[in-house]
């Protein structure tokens, strides 16, 4: 009976044993069932300009940090130390906070930059671990160590706003400022920007009578150019060409003065120098060409050299032009007189009407008239008899 009963009282001391590690252990375990992550702070950017970044910061912690049961005590630390931030919108991307303290209280922050204007969400959701350590109390051995984690969430909005293009170059023949260029000449037009958002550029440049030249460049980073444009300019002028860059929200300007100077006619040919009898019809010709094609060139012809302009001429425009017609019959006098001749040196201008003109000379020969020659022939004649007979008379 003795074996008996020590051997039911040590199965009930066994069982009674078992019963309070139970205890103990579940009392153990249970202290770290009511383990938090708590976030402190989370701190986020909440507008900012196209192409800045957004500035993160993070602060959390575990509560509690140590907990003291029936079973012993339980101390929690942190055993990852890095969060990943989702950002989302019209160009979102991810963020990455790291502190190297993996104790209690986790401290990052870090920046993303933002390409594109628009509104913006930055938030996380992490399953953050934590480094569970059980030290068993009265005077039972052990420490147990095991891993769990806690969730942590938050988000912040933020706002990017847009910023306008910077015009590097607006040029014009390849110089970034104001030109002056002869009448007749072709003259290009390019521009170029930059801008710290995402977005491609239109170009539009206006002011010239071809204009405006539009064109866009799709790149959404570094330096955007403008097509290459050209326009022939056939008139002289002043114009102030504009140079224009818009993105998807503003645009910004840049202005250039383009200075065509007139250019003067050149005359080409003419066809009148000779020797002309008096009472002949004398035909004429003359051309002449100018670079401003809308240019009016006026033809005025002193044909005898007395200042006196004789006759004008108007030819449309064109770029050249030619003055044709006739001399009437007896315009110049027979030589009074006189058995030579007279020469008559005449002037032809062409004006192209904004003050460019050119000149040339040409000279004409008016002979005397075929009865003048006889006369004068048959006065020689007599005169010759006449001293003749006086000279034999003598």
């Amino acid at each position: 009976m003795n074996r008996r009963a020590s051997r039911a009282r040590q199965i009930v001391s066994n069982a009674v044993l078992a019963t309070f590690w139970l205890l103990v252990t579940s009392s153990a375990f249970g202290d770290a069932v009511g383990t938090q992550v708590l976030l402190n702070s989370y701190d986020v950017t909440s507008t900012i300009s196209e192409g800045q970044a957004i500035s993160i910061a993070l602060e959390y912690r575990i509560s509690p940090t140590d907990e003291t049961g029936f079973g012993g005590t339980t101390t929690h630390r942190l055993t990852s130390n890095s969060v990943t931030h989702t950002i989302s919108g019209p160009l979102g991307g991810t963020a990455v906070t790291s502190d190297p303290d993996t104790d209690i209280v986790h401290t990052a922050s870090t920046t993303f930059t933002i390409l594109q204007d628009g509104d913006y969400t930055v938030s996380f959701d992490d399953a953050v671990p934590i480094y569970v350590v059980e030290v068993k109390g009265f005077d039972l051995p052990g420490t147990f160590e095991f891993n769990e984690t806690r969730a942590l969430s938050a988000s912040r909005s933020v706002t990017v706003t847009n910023v306008a293009p910077t015009i590097v170059s607006a040029l014009l023949n390849g110089t970034n400022g104001n030109i002056t260029v002869p009448e007749g000449s072709t003259v290009t037009f390019q521009a170029s920007s930059t801008d710290p958002g995402a977005d491609a550029q239109t170009f539009t440049i206006s002011g010239t009578p071809g204009g405006p030249y539009v064109s866009t460049d799709s790149a959404t980073s570094g330096t955007r150019t403008s097509a290459l444009s050209s326009e022939l300019f056939a008139d002289d002028g002043v114009f102030n060409v504009n140079f224009n860059v818009a993105d998807d929200d503003t645009s910004v300007d840049v202005g250039r003065t383009l200075t065509v100077q007139n250019v003067g006619p050149t005359i080409t040919s003419i066809s009148l120098s000779g020797t002309y009898s008096p009472n002949a019809a004398i035909p004429f010709t003359a051309s002449a060409t100018d670079p401003g094609v809308n240019d009016v060139l006026t033809f005025s012809w002193d044909f005898d050299g007395d200042n006196v302009i004789d006759l004008v001429d108007v030819v449309g425009s064109g770029g050249s032009g030619t003055s044709a017609g006739t001399i009437p019959a007896f315009f110049f006098p027979s030589p009074p007189e006189n058995p030579g001749f007279t020469v008559y040196n005449g002037v032809l201008t062409v004006d192209d009407g904004d003050g460019g003109v050119d000149t040339v000379n040409f000279s004409l020969t008016i002979i005397p008239e075929p009865s003048s020659f006889v006369m004068a022939g048959f006065a020689a004649v007599a005169g010759l008899l006449a001293l003749r007979r006086r000279r034999r008379n003598a």
